[in-house]
């Protein structure tokens, strides 16, 4: 059964490449921190009305302009966002991601030489405590993105001060549409072939989502907390293995049972949340997530801003005919993300790796998950012991916070029974599962630093703090 599935999977994915060659499954953004020689991060560069947020200046001045497309401004003035472009195998989406890390550290040196002093980038969270406010945001940001940060900084503060990797993953379309028209009349009814693939990605990142704290422990790399002491910054070594991940927000308003139970329950769902308020911009921070090929939110909230600077400075609207600038930036904010909720899901994202890993673990990591969503797409009885609903939401909040304190000595709650299962148990389990369709499809050796793990091998955290406590 594995090697009829890969064969068909395999022909799917040839036909695309034909079809679409600069189109993908695979996506990969790595978040950094940017510092200078002391560990502190850049925050400005100039003075007065020439002063400028030093990303932007980084994205301008340093990186060029072929390259600097491939990275975008995040939250605060000392972080960067690269995203790969979709590659159709793990280990290409990988390479490329170490281009864009090689790109980055190219632009920091020409800034260095600049300044006349070394500027370095990091994973994870700060390791120097730094005021944040709204004073922490680049300048270049749109009026529209600017209120939307804000308010995320407003409700939670520096717990966004950490940089992580998103990994986004999809099938061949091609193989959709072969097993779409292949159903029978009773079983396509009156569905369209985009219903088939959203309900199946939403399937996906519900039962993804068993595996997140796994994720997490294979993906651990950031032992190290900013911390005073005595009056003096320190950077101590903790005994957590993913800082990062106890660090950044994962509310709890957002990360609701029954969300991605099914295509139907994540459309009420979603639209119940934006209509309170409780979503808003891209905030929808849950560690797995479903997402579509429209446009981005960042960048639906850049057209607001386009729109209201030509209603506004126009004078298309009288004072007292329409609300102010900022509170209709949040009307059109609101019906943009209402009106793009019920669209075709295309893709998952796996949101919760921490970066900083060897080259051989990256591709591990994300051959894993690519592999999980083949099993999950071929095998209807795989991992559906997990409804996503109350009981599931609680013992994965639970299993993710393990994973984040002891990486693979954890001891968690398997997903699918609730029974207690050491992590690297639970890793191993995992791999067996895959290792049929792993073996049929040459992708077997790619996991070699995993199975390493789940015999007893440490993973990057636990060789940072080894390391450190031998020096």
């Amino acid at each position: 059964m594995p090697q009829k599935f890969a064969d068909k999977y395999l022909l799917s994915l040839e036909q695309s490449i034909k079809e679409k060659p600069q189109s993908g499954l695979n996506g990969f953004e790595q978040e950094w921190n940017l510092l200078d020689e002391e560990l502190r991060p850049l925050l400005t560069v100039g003075v007065g009305p020439n002063q400028q947020s030093f990303v932007d200046y980084l994205r301008a001045e340093s990186i060029p302009q072929w390259q600097a497309q491939f990275s975008q401004l995040e939250v605060f003035h000392w972080m960067i966002e690269w995203a790969t472009r979709p590659f159709y195998t793990p280990r290409g989406t990988i390479y490329e991601a170490r281009l864009m890390e090689a790109s980055l550290i190219n632009a920091l040196h020409k800034a260095g030489l600049n300044f006349g002093e070394r500027l370095h980038y990091w994973h994870g969270n700060l390791l120097f405590l730094t005021d944040i406010g709204h004073h922490s945001i680049p300048g270049n940001w749109s009026i529209a993105k600017r209120r939307y940060l804000e308010k995320c900084v407003d409700l939670y503060g520096g717990t966004l001060a950490t940089a992580g990797i998103h990994s986004n993953l999809s099938l061949p379309d091609p193989m959709f549409t072969w097993d779409f028209m292949h159903l029978s009349a009773t079983e396509r009814g009156d569905k369209h072939l985009d219903d088939f693939k959203s309900e199946f990605y939403i399937t996906a990142t519900r039962l993804l989502r068993a595996f997140s704290s796994l994720f997490i422990a294979t993906a651990a790399s950031t032992p190290m907390q900013a911390q005073v002491k005595d009056g003096r910054a320190v950077v101590i070594l903790t005994e957590n293995d993913s800082v990062r991940n106890l660090t950044f927000p994962n509310p709890r308003e957002v990360d609701l049972p029954d969300l991605y139970r099914s295509y139907n329950d994540y459309l009420q769902i979603s639209y119940d949340l934006v209509r309170r308020g409780v979503r808003f911009g891209n905030n929808n921070w849950t560690p797995v997530r479903a997402r579509s090929f429209a446009e981005p939110v960042e960048r639906l909230i850049s057209t607001t801003s386009d729109e209201l600077t030509h209603l506004y400075t126009r004078g298309l609207f009288s004072v007292g005919e329409a609300p102010p600038p900022e509170e209709m930036a949040l009307q059109i904010e609101k019906q943009n993300l209402m009106a793009r909720i019920n669209l075709p899901m295309g893709r998952v994202e796996v949101r919760v790796d921490d970066g900083g890993h060897s080259l051989d673990i990256d591709v591990a990591n994300l051959t894993l998950k690519h592999l999980l969503l083949l099993r999950l797409y071929s095998d209807v009885q795989f991992a559906r012991a997990f409804r996503y609903d109350s009981e599931d939401i609680q013992r994965a909040r639970k299993n993710e916070n393990l994973a984040a304190k002891s990486s693979l000595r954890a001891e968690i709650e398997n997903p699918f029974t609730g029974k207690p299962i050491a992590m690297r148990d639970f890793l191993k389990w995992t791999l067996n599962e895959v290792k049929p369709l792993a073996q049929a499809l040459n992708m077997w050796e790619d996991l070699t630093p995993l199975v390493e793990m789940s015999e007893g091998g440490k993973n990057t955290s636990e060789k940072f703090r080894a390391r450190l406590q031998n020096e």
